[in-house]
């Protein structure tokens, strides 16, 4: 698992890279290409997200060089002193003083757990790291579709997100017919896509013991696992949440995406009908399908498929196609009237809105009683808003039945 510094140092990256590519391309085919000037409008939300991702990576490397401190040099456990905090004084003097120097990084914050009145605080830099643990799906399509231009920034305050979206087809341009005639006027509409701002949590008992003598591997052990299990949650409740009890309304569940029904288990058929998918997306918001999302072992069924001579096998025909190719294990695979089928999406990063805090924060609370536990929570607000369900295609359908290969 890769490190938020990674992540977000990839993010940037691929915006340039998506900017240049499509620089490249308008220079290769602008002369030969109708409409390709829309390409220049690509070409600037590209470079607006690569300033997006460097302004959080920045932010991110002054939130370690911010903790040069008590914990920089891992001499010290970060969850060992937030459990030791009224206990112990050295503990308390690096906490406040950790508090001090990443005060920037925390907001005010108030919930009821028993704990000291240190709060809310930002896992060290380097306690962010990668550690072994259980198989988890990540977050491959999310972090595929902000790649492709889904992020916005997560309001400072308030529990919903707000975004304007047209409603009809915009301002158009003409040509005027004759000198000192006005122009046709066209007067766009917009109406505001509402999405509330959840809250996505671990919580979980442990060992006093294990928090006081778990020491600098306990820390970082312990920050990757719980910054994978809420990538994990995020990642299915961007395809499946239910919309209540507190989770975003996911991909499938949002009201008017378009549908494309399966019905043969063929290879060549599933393909033709993702390709259908895209057509419908890409003929709705004018501008190509980027993303095909798909389970691993739908993927691996796909490859497996031989093709005929001088004809591209399943999965070519995808990348011809110019998609990317993004394979979940968070899509199910019991859907359908015989709780066997999976799902294949195709949409792209502008058809979403999705805001998240990109650090996680954390703290615990000691046990009454005589238990010798300590309850640790950590979350992350996140917000998803479907801006242009019909552009976002399900395929579905019995087509989609498990193989029993697989």
């Amino acid at each position: 698992m890769a490190t938020l510094i990674e992540v977000l140092r990839q993010r940037r990256d691929a915006a340039i890279r998506r900017a240049e590519q499509l620089a490249a391309d308008t220079g290769r085919w602008g002369a030969h290409v109708t409409g390709v000037a829309g390409d220049a409008a690509a070409i600037d939300v590209a470079l607006q997200d690569a300033d997006h991702y460097a302004g959080q990576l920045d932010r991110l490397a002054r939130h370690e060089r911010s903790t040069t401190g008590p914990y920089s040099y891992r001499t010290h456990s970060f969850y060992r002193d937030l459990v030791l905090v009224d206990d112990d004084p050295e503990a308390a003097r690096r906490l406040a003083d950790y508090r001090a120097r990443t005060a920037q990084w925390t907001t005010a914050e108030s919930r009821d757990t028993g704990t000291s009145g240190f709060g809310a605080l930002v896992p060290p830099g380097f306690a962010l790291q990668a550690a072994g643990g259980p198989p988890r799906p990540g977050r491959a399509l999310l972090d595929a579709l902000l790649d492709s231009g889904a992020a916005a920034p997560l309001p400072p305050t308030g529990n919903t997100m707000s975004v304007p979206v047209a409603t009809t087809a915009g301002m158009t341009a003409a040509s005027q017919t004759a000198e000192n005639t006005p122009a046709a006027e066209s007067n766009p509409v917009y109406a505001n896509v509402v999405a509330p701002v959840v809250t996505v949590m671990v919580r979980l008992d442990l060992s006093r013991q294990l928090f006081e003598r778990g020491g600098r591997a306990f820390d970082e052990h312990l920050s990757g696992q719980v910054v994978a299990a809420l990538d994990a949650e995020q990642e299915r409740q961007l395809i499946t949440g239910s919309g209540a009890n507190g989770q975003m309304t996911g991909l499938l569940n949002a009201p008017g995406i378009s549908l494309v029904s399966c019905d043969t288990a063929d290879p060549v058929t599933v393909v033709a009908k993702t390709l259908q998918a895209a057509r419908l997306g890409a003929e709705y918001r004018r501008t190509p399908t980027r993303v095909v999302a798909m389970i691993p072992t739908r993927h691996l069924w796909l490859g497996a498929a031989t093709a005929g001579a001088d004809h591209p096998s399943p999965v070519e025909v995808l990348e011809r196609a110019m998609l990317a190719q993004v394979r979940t294990a968070a899509i199910p695979s019991v859907l359908g009237s015989g709780t066997n089928e999976d799902r294949i999406l195709t949409l792209s990063g502008r058809d979403i809105a999705y805001a998240e805090d990109p650090l996680p924060r954390v703290r615990t609370a000691s046990h009454s009683g005589a238990s010798g536990l300590v309850q640790l929570i950590a979350w992350r607000y996140a917000s998803l808003a479907v801006l242009y369900p019909s552009a976002v295609t399900a395929v579905t359908g019995p087509g989609l039945a498990q193989p029993a290969a697989f």
